[in-house]
């Protein structure tokens, strides 16, 4: 076998375990990444949610009353802004 795959297979045992050991490592690494990606980007949207919610609290709760949003959410609707209901 020549080229690099015959190298390689011929190679020390000591080169094999650090090439697989990168290897390893990068995947972790990626994976570790990944998730810590999904989770920030999670937290920053339930952060602008909840300070969205406060400013829609603020600005329309007081301006809401029930007949402005649907009869099966009326309750729910109104609790979340802060109107009467």
């Amino acid at each position: 076998m020549t080229g690099t795959l015959g190298w390689l297979g011929r190679g020390s045992l000591l080169l094999r375990f650090s090439l697989l050991s990168l290897a390893v490592l990068a995947l972790i690494a990626l994976g570790l990444g990944t998730i810590l990606q999904r989770e920030m980007e999670r937290d920053a949207l339930h952060q602008q949610a909840d300070e969205i919610a406060v400013v829609v609290r603020g600005v329309l709760g007081p301006h809401l009353e029930s007949t402005d949003v649907g009869d099966r959410s009326a309750t729910r609707a109104m609790g979340m802004v802060g109107g009467p209901g």
